[in-house]
């Protein structure tokens, strides 16, 4: 599979992060499952004040998105099979929230999944542009932003690269925003959506 170009397959994955990360902070105590930067702060914030439920949240967090990494790196061939396997991931974790909650096992699933897209986003993704993390891809958009309107030469691949990272980030947070609405108005089907949105994108890639 080549790395596809198109911003729609991208989109769609970064709606299922936000989706993860919202749904995950909102409903499983204050926890990120996609942005492990935002974590290991929320991680440092726990052991700051002692509180050993949050603490535990988040090292449960971490600890399975190194393992959906080590996981998607172990598996050779079709980069489709590092798709289904999220899926897989991502349907488990919405099944069990609806139908059998289990904190610290709907973190671990959350976190796996997300751990296994930002291999299979990076494998499959023209110029590997993440999905599930956005400091350094807003950096490079602001660069390329502010180099354009002061005349300096930016090339073809770089102003696409900033194009399409900027479709990610705007999708990352219309989607966290929409979880929110979602789950403040007890629509607890939205935990399905990560699952659906990475199902439309492996149709993509």
């Amino acid at each position: 599979m080549r790395p596809s170009g198109g911003a729609l397959p991208l989109l769609l994955l970064s709606v299922a992060s936000g989706a993860m990360d919202a749904i995950a902070f909102l409903g499983l105590g204050g926890v990120l499952t996609s942005a492990m930067t935002g974590n290991t702060a929320l991680l440092g914030i726990a052991v700051g004040r002692g509180d050993v439920a949050g603490a535990v949240g988040s090292l449960i967090a971490l600890a399975a998105f190194i393992c959906g990494i080590a996981a998607a790196e172990l598996i050779s061939g079709r980069p489709r099979r590092l798709y289904a396997l999220e899926i897989a991931l991502a349907l488990a974790f919405a099944a069990i929230w609806q139908w059998a909650f289990r904190t610290h096992v709907l973190i671990a699933l959350s976190a796996l999944a997300m751990g296994v897209q930002g291999v299979a986003a990076r494998r499959t993704i023209r110029f590997g542009i993440t999905t599930i993390v956005f400091t350094t891809p807003l950096l490079r958009i602001v660069r390329t932003a502010v180099r354009h309107l002061t005349g300096d030469a930016v090339g073809t691949a770089e102003a696409k690269r900033a194009r399409l990272e900027g479709v990610a980030l705007v999708s990352y947070a219309a989607s966290v925003a929409a979880c929110a609405f979602a789950l403040a108005s007890d629509m607890q089907w939205i935990a399905w959506l990560p699952a659906l949105a990475a199902c439309a994108a492996v149709c993509l890639v």
